[in-house]
């Protein structure tokens, strides 16, 4: 707050001041009081007027300055009374207290958002353990009784089950808190156990795997990074060629990163659409053409990515293939936090 902003706010006390001393100067001159007596009339009016305005601009200056300062700087705005002295003049106060309440008010409200969270993220959970038992009862059956019918009816139960995974893995990416642990992990032995879980889909699809360099140590989450790298098979079985659909797994080292490629020989995807391919809800034209698709699973891999410290990178080229890395540093930060 400058001072000639303070004095521009104050510019009708300071002119009424002014009048009225004015008018008392000419009735002194006029009646012919001594000049020593105008002269210290003069000053008095001065220092009468703004004296008071010094003062006051001195008390508020440091108040609203640390308060600037406070809002400009801090992330988290809503804690800026933690760290504000109490004003001393009344305007002060007023704002200060107005402060605290909407603070309280706030805090109020994310504890109230984080115990329906945790109420909604218990309910899913709950969900998804229900749900398990008649999905996995319709599995056994299917099994039991083969033919032409339960075939198809244990692939759209398989489709079910992903869809129910990935809501589990949509309700704790949306936690406060983290909900992950990472360990040193085998490269190798997280993408062979994944292809190991995935087999039928890609035995049933005609799916070739080739799986090669991937003998490094990555920093991760098990759960979430299988997770990843089973959505990520899904979409190449998916979005696959007729004709000897294949997908292949390599890693690289670049720079202070271990790179997981998963390439496939699919139909690949528009140049024009390979930006959006990792925003929430985006099906592209393939998705609209080949099948029915949510467009959330690449978006909930790298939104786990990111929560993980990993990155998610897609290339494609149309009509021939479409590439996805995940990038893990090596750095062993995250491990000691």
């Amino acid at each position: 707050m400058s001072f000639m902003r303070f004095l521009k706010d104050k510019l009708a006390y300071i002119i009424t001041n002014l009048v009225v001393f004015g008018v008392l100067l000419l009735n002194l001159h006029l009646f012919r009081y001594s000049s020593y007596l105008i002269y210290l009339t003069i000053i008095g009016g001065m220092v009468s007027t703004f004296l008071p305005i010094v003062i006051e601009y001195i008390k508020k200056h440091g108040f609203y300055n640390a308060m600037t300062t406070c809002v400009d700087s801090l992330e988290k705005k809503y804690i800026i009374c933690e760290l504000l002295q109490r004003p001393t003049f009344i305007e002060g106060e007023i704002v200060y207290d107005g402060l605290l309440q909407i603070n309280q008010n706030m805090m109020d409200e994310i504890k109230t958002y984080k115990h329906r969270m945790r109420d909604y993220k218990e309910y899913i959970d709950l969900w998804v353990h229900e749900i398990k038992t008649p999905v996995t009862n319709v599995l056994l059956l299917t099994t039991n009784y083969q033919n032409a019918v339960t075939k198809s009816i244990e692939e759209e139960v398989e489709k079910i089950e992903g869809y129910i995974e990935q809501t589990l893995y949509y309700s704790k990416m949306s936690l406060v808190e983290k909900d992950y642990v990472i360990s040193n992990l085998s490269l190798g032995d997280l993408v062979k156990s994944v292809v190991k879980r995935n087999k039928k889909m890609l035995i049933g699809n005609g799916i070739q795997i080739h799986l090669t360099d991937l003998e490094y140590t990555v920093s991760t989450d098990e759960k979430w990074c299988s997770f990843v790298i089973s959505q990520i098979i899904t979409n190449c079985v998916k979005y696959r060629k007729e004709k000897a659909p294949s997908i292949e797994f390599y890693a690289k080292k670049q720079e202070q990163n271990v790179v997981l490629f998963i390439r496939d020989n699919g139909i690949g995807i528009k140049e024009s659409e390979i930006d959006k391919v990792l925003m929430k809800g985006f099906v592209g034209t393939n998705g609209r053409k080949r099948e029915a698709t949510t467009g959330m699973g690449l978006y909930l891999c790298n939104k786990l990515l990111t929560k993980m410290h990993h990155s998610l990178q897609v290339t494609s080229k149309e009509g021939k293939s479409t590439t996805v890395a995940i990038i893990f540093p090596m750095s062993n930060f995250f491990l000691m936090n």
